[in-house]
């Protein structure tokens, strides 16, 4: 069994981007984390319902139970649906789950990690080994709901470095851009470096035969990067 640190995932523009698989360190100080926050939570609902309906114990305990059900599966779920695939702990470990195909967890299979998570870190560990035996290090629930957990690092949607422009050189007209435009070069820009040579320099060559007809004053024989960073640069300078 071959045991991979890179995932690679292929764009339907033919872009590859590649992202680190999180290690068993980062995910466990997130389990820990997230562990804490619930714990906190659990204890403060307990607190509150057993002051609450000291009149009636049973209906008390009824409560309680659901709650233990409830709070540990509805923040799992609602934050790695609704935060990028990021619960505060992985944010603060630096990572996030996301599909196997690089698309967002999204609702169901968050709903199914969170449901295999019992058995999971419950029934002898079995989670804990299986992050060592497969490929990917995915536990169960990862497995049954096709995920992955990454490294959240910024490289791959990483602002460019800033191009400085002389004074003296001659203005582009760049009104024509649009800000949605430069958010799509600024991300490529960002995360050129961790692409596949070939794919970078045909991504490049699109993005600027797209932006060409709208920037006017170009005045000198620039690569396709180079032509977007100043693009970019313009744009700023426009701000």
């Amino acid at each position: 069994m071959t045991f991979q640190d890179r995932l690679e995932i292929t764009t339907s523009e033919g872009v590859t981007v590649r992202m680190t698989i999180a290690g068993i360190g980062s995910r466990l100080l997130a389990w820990l984390i997230d562990g804490l926050v619930i714990g906190a939570v659990l204890v403060l609902v307990g607190f509150v319902g057993v002051n609450t309906f000291t009149a009636d114990s049973l209906l008390a305990l009824g409560l309680l139970s659901l709650a233990a059900l409830a709070i540990p599966l509805g923040y799992v779920v609602a934050m790695e649906t609704l935060n990028g695939g990021r619960t505060l702990g992985k944010m603060a470990a630096g990572i996030k789950v996301i599909r196997a195909s690089g698309a967002p967890v999204g609702f169901g299979a968050a709903i199914v990690r969170a449901l295999l998570a019992p058995v999971d870190f419950g029934l002898f560990g079995i989670g804990i080994v299986s992050l060592f035996v497969t490929p990917r290090s995915q536990r169960l629930g990862d497995l049954a709901a096709s995920t992955v957990v990454v490294r959240d690092r910024s490289d791959v949607d990483a602002a460019p470095p800033p191009l400085a422009i002389p004074d003296h050189a001659p203005r582009w007209d760049v009104a024509g851009v649009t800000s949605d435009e430069i958010a799509v070069v600024r991300s490529f820009l960002g995360r050129a470096a961790s692409l596949d040579p070939a794919a970078r320099l045909e991504y490049a060559a699109r993005l600027r035969g797209r932006l060409s007809p709208r920037v006017a004053g170009v005045d000198a024989a620039l690569d396709d990067e180079a032509f977007l960073y100043r693009v970019v640069a313009e744009k700023d300078r426009d701000v």
